[in-house]
Formats: C-alpha cells, structure tokens, sequence
C-alpha cells in the first residue's frame, strides 16, 4: 500500500474516531501511518530514521510486528509522554499507528497481526480482491478516502457527528449535551419553537442559553428566564454557536456580611453576563419575601425557618441578590459565574 494511502486512511479514520478536525490532530495521524513501515530501509520513514529501520530489518521480517497490535501497544506507551501534553495528540498517535498497519491488511500479503504469532491476517478471504500496491484499485481507494475526509472533516467542523444529529432530530436532551460541551469557549444560543407550558401561548424564537439543569436548558427570553420542561414545553430545540469567550469563577465566602457589599468588593471584574450561585443563611430575615414567579425561572428561592431563612441562589444576577439581600446579614458560599465575550 502506498504511503499516500496509508496516510488517507489514517487521518480520515482518526478524525472519524476523535471527531477533531484540528490541522495538528491529522498531521500527527498521517505522520504515524507511516511508522509501521520503519521494519525496512527503502520505506520513506525507513530512510528517515535508517540506524532504527536497519536494525528491525535485520531482525524482523517485514509487516510483522509493526504491523501488529503487539507493537500498537509498544506505540502505546512510548507515546505516554504526550498524554501528559495533550490527549487527542496521543490518540491521533496510536490510532494513527494502528489504523496505517491495518491498512496493509487489506493487500495480497496481509499483515502479521497476532505477532509474535505467526498467522498473518488478509481481508478479504478472496486473493482476487485484495489490493495491489499502487494498483488502479488502490488509486480508486484514494478517490474514495479523499471524498470520505472531505466528508468527516466537514461533520467535525462544523460540531461532529452527535452535534449535527442532536440538530436533525432537534431534542432537548442532545441540546443540553451540546451546551454543556460548548459553554466553557462560546455563547450557545437555541433555536426554539414550542409553547409556554402555564399560559400556553406559543414561543418561537432564538434565545441565549444561559445554564443547563440535568437535561433541561435555562434560557434568558423576553419574558424572562425559562427553563425548559418546566416552563417551556419546545417541540424542536437547535443549538446556535455564537461568539467566542473566556470564562472566570470566583468562590466568596460570607460569615455575616452582607452579599451586596460583597459582591460589590469584585465588580469590577464581572461582566453583562455575571451568575451567582450558592447558598446562603439570612440571619433575622422574617420578614424578607422573595418573588415567586410562577411563570418563569426563580433565581433567588428561599424556605423560611425560625430567625433564619435558607436562600438558594441559581442564576441570579448581582444587582437582583443586590436588591434582595443587601440589608441582611448572610452566611455561606458564592459562586460566581463570569462570561466576557472576547473583543467585546
């Protein structure tokens, strides 16, 4: 099989498998393709590294094993080192290796697979269909690998196999999959038509995903935010990639302060798209009431006890636990959630 061969199956193969379209992740894959064949000298990569591929001429015969899953798992650990650097470049690696060995399969010689076993794996059975190097069979190969890459790259740019069928069928559940893997590098916005599940009147539209809860989405709308099977009912929800961001999380720590004061010591650090979690005890609150939207997502939700109320922050934006909180004396943990869009 050619080198060229080898190198197309690799890459399309490890791109397939990694759902990665990064330029780096296929140079790996197509660099390692050509490693099983460093068991002879005349091989582009046996000339490259000729003291390494002289000493495993003379000592193994060729497609043996570096073209088995014994030295895919020499490959393996050899490669440990860049686990440690980056994990897609360690799979691109050892499936690269692999998938460039398991190629030769498919010639009229086959591979020793099983080294140090001596039963050599051919595909097909038939010798008739088994591949010539350099063949018009093997050209006809190529064509088929390079329309196949073309293909997957395409499906891994533009967010992978699961992202493009979770948009096909349009389920929440896929959504929130795809939000959740997204969230950390971009705004993610959804595609949604449905109804409202209170007042029943339909929405349509494209609104920013602010969280996700379990397998449900919290989106920020015109009426407030809605969370997704509690207030929205969608019957098909598409997720959007918007712009670039970096996101920042602060933890604060309140032994009876006020969370307004608090909140307003990192103000200058926060951005549009500030979120505050966490739980708080409210000393003397009896007389604090709480909104209780019926018909829309509830950041600041709080169950009254004797001289102190219990309050859950979810999504609350500063200035609204600002409001609510500022004349009360608190305890307990925030966390807050910073989203500055890059450039903005």
């Amino acid at each position: 099989m050619l080198a060229l061969t080898h190198a197309l199956l690799s890459t399309t193969l490890t791109a397939l498998v990694t759902g990665k379209a990064e330029p780096m992740v296929l140079a790996i894959a197509a660099c390692a393709s050509q490693l099983p064949d460093i068991d002879i000298t005349t091989s582009y990569v046996g000339r490259i590294f000729f003291p390494i591929a002289r000493v495993l001429e003379l000592r193994f015969p060729h497609r043996t094993i570096t073209h088995s899953f014994l030295g895919t798992a020499i490959v393996a650990v050899l490669g440990l080192p860049i686990l440690f650097y980056s994990s897609v470049w360690y799979q691109a690696l050892v499936l690269g290796f692999a998938f460039g060995w398991l190629g030769d399969t498919f010639t009229k010689s086959g591979a020793a697979a099983f080294y140090p076993g001596r039963a050599r794996l051919v595909i097909p059975r038939n010798v008739d269909y088994r591949l010539a190097t350099g063949s018009p069979a093997e050209y006809g190969v190529m064509v088929v690998l390079v329309i196949a890459f073309v293909i997957v790259i395409n499906i891994n740019s533009s967010g992978g196999i699961t992202y493009n069928f979770t948009q096909l069928v349009g389920h929440t559940q896929g959504a929130a999959q795809t939000y959740l893997e997204q969230r950390d590098n971009y705004l993610v916005f959804a595609k949604v038509k449905g109804h409202h599940l209170i007042t029943g009147k339909p929405i349509e539209g494209r609104f920013e995903v602010i969280d996700r809860e379990g397998e449900q989405l919290v989106l920020k709308t015109d009426q407030g935010l809605l969370k997704t099977g509690e207030h929205l009912e969608p019957s098909s929800i598409k997720t959007q990639k918007g712009a670039r961001v970096e996101v920042e999380t602060l933890t604060l720590n309140l032994l009876q302060e006020s969370p307004e004061e608090v909140l307003l010591s990192v103000a200058d650090q926060m951005s549009s798209r500030t979120y505050v979690f966490g739980e708080l005890e409210v000393e003397y609150a009896e007389d604090l009431v709480l909104p209780k939207p019926a018909q829309s997502y509830a950041t600041i939700r709080a169950s009254t006890g004797v001289g102190v109320n219990s309050v859950t922050l979810s999504n609350a934006s500063p200035a609204a636990v600002g409001k609510l909180l500022g004349d009360y004396d608190c305890t307990g943990t925030l966390l807050i959630r910073i989203v500055k869009v890059i450039n903005e």
